[in-house]
């Protein structure tokens, strides 16, 4: 496993994960713009930061599966926020949040491969997903955890 991890800097323009690299650590002290995060490959994205892309593009974009966790126990502050928040597609797909993950045009968070998303801890109930749709899973087995809140903002409900 082959990680990249961003601290102390903001990368304006997104961040595509190369070939090889399947472990992204965005440290509080970074944050990304732009395009977002894209993977065309399995990856484990971890947000301790500032994900906010920009226009028609999605937060984290995983095209072949993969895990997201954004903030821990100690940071919820972490935010993901995109036309959609989380988008993760082609494989299983994992989301864990603690902060914020916001879909301004469109879900929220989506795992269209079976998944699941928990949402907040015993301990803090402040993690919030909120988009125009909450939360998408397809699949049997799919299932949320939700300690926290999950709002629409388009009065439908998800």
């Amino acid at each position: 496993m082959t990680t990249k991890t961003l601290s102390n800097t903001y990368v304006a323009a997104g961040y595509t994960l190369a070939s090889g690299v399947d472990r992204l650590i965005v440290e509080a002290t970074a944050g990304v713009g732009g395009q977002g995060v894209f993977s065309d490959h399995y990856a484990n994205i971890y947000n301790y930061g500032r994900v906010y892309a920009s226009g028609s593009f999605r937060g984290i974009d995983l095209q072949v599966g993969g895990t997201v966790t954004n903030g821990s126990f100690a940071n919820t502050g972490a935010l993901i926020e995109g036309s959609s928040g989380v988008n993760i597609a082609g494989s299983y797909g994992a989301v864990t949040n603690y902060g914020t993950i916001r879909g301004t045009i469109g879900y929220a968070v989506a795992c269209f491969n079976e998944g699941h998303v928990t949402n907040g801890s015993n301990s803090d109930r402040s993690a919030l997903i909120e988009g125009v749709a909450g939360v998408f899973l397809e699949g049997r087995n799919a299932y949320v955890r939700n300690l926290g809140t999950i709002r629409t903002l388009s009065g439908r409900y998800s």
